[in-house]
């Protein structure tokens, strides 16, 4: 892995002339493109507690949009998905999809929200669980536990798996059973370069002729949690917390200062900047097995319209 610069140049919000903009997301700008397609332009921002961050994560849209890049192509076997290609560092090109209003969590083991319910009710929304398990102990098998899609400011709702058949209908059982192969599949992958999945999320869309599709991300330190074996095991033994390669570094830094999501995010110092930079790169390398180089240049408006132009995506 290269060596993070906290002070390399970062992209908060892309402006691309020549373009129409879509929307912004809490890390995404999406952009509409002349022949139906969409340029979603990661940037560099970062949220938790549903609450977007003044500071960036350095190299972190280019982190995740490579991952992604690279996630995709090897997963198309088990279900299509809205990637096309990725023209610029920081951008890829995808195909419009209706989004279906939920999104799919797969678990491997007994943590966050879920160890939060099950401490408190012996159960996982409608998954009964053994009785005694410990905090991050692994499931026999990988559970599902959906959720709504919540609008920018809202909090998702965690969904029993009937309620999600009653949101999307019967493609349901399809969703449910496509999300599980996909965690193994990703799980295997990780596995083989020292790591495990300790849950991920997908989101599903119906493409232009009605057929389900994966879209967004796949496998990124946001959408994701990832942890390496020898440290997990290690941990567990010692009833401690693991080093977790995803944004929980970011979250307990803003927890330990009381923030819960009410009001403005903290200020980020530059080592759990830097902390965090590594974990996004660090994903990449869990997936592929090789570590990202660094970029040429720093994301810029001007770098991502050359490039997209050079693509022929602008006039």
């Amino acid at each position: 892995m290269f060596e993070i610069d906290v002070n390399y140049p970062t992209l908060r919000e892309s402006n691309i002339s020549g373009l129409e903009l879509d929307r912004r997301g809490k890390v995404r700008d999406v952009y509409q493109l002349e022949d139906g397609n969409l340029s979603m332009v990661t940037t560099d921002r970062i949220s938790t507690h549903d609450v977007v961050y003044k500071q960036c994560i350095t190299h972190k849209g280019y982190g995740l949009v490579q991952t992604t890049a690279h996630a995709f192509p090897i997963t198309a076997h088990i279900i299509p998905n809205h990637f096309i290609s990725s023209p610029d560092p920081n951008v890829m090109l995808v195909k419009p999809a209706e989004l279906y209003p939920i999104e799919v969590i797969v678990r491997g083991i007994l943590t966050g929200s879920a160890w939060r319910e099950y401490k408190k009710t012996g159960s996982v929304l409608d998954h009964e669980l053994l009785k005694g398990m410990k905090k991050n102990q692994g499931f026999d098998k990988p559970i599902v536990t959906p959720s709504t899609k919540a609008e920018e400011g809202l909090h998702d709702i965690y969904l029993t798996r009937q309620q999600a058949r009653d949101i999307v209908g019967p493609i349901w059982d399809e969703i449910g059973r496509i999300s599980l192969q996909l965690y193994d599949f990703g799980n295997a992958v990780a596995m083989k370069h020292g790591a495990m999945l300790a849950d991920t999320k997908f989101e599903f869309g119906k493409d232009a002729n009605g057929s389900l599709i994966l879209v967004d991300e796949l496998f990124t330190h946001d959408s994701s949690r990832f942890l390496d074996v020898d440290d997990y095991e290690k941990a567990f033994a010692e009833d401690r917390e693991p080093d977790w390669i995803d944004k929980q570094l970011v979250r307990n830094y803003a927890e330990s200062l009381g923030f819960s999501g009410e009001g403005e995010a903290p200020k980020l110092p530059d080592y759990i900047i830097k902390g965090a930079a590594e974990r996004v790169l660090k994903v990449y390398t869990i997936l592929s097995g090789e570590d990202l180089p660094a970029p040429a240049e720093p994301p810029t408006d001007e770098r991502i319209a050359r490039n997209l132009r050079n693509a022929g995506l602008i006039g």
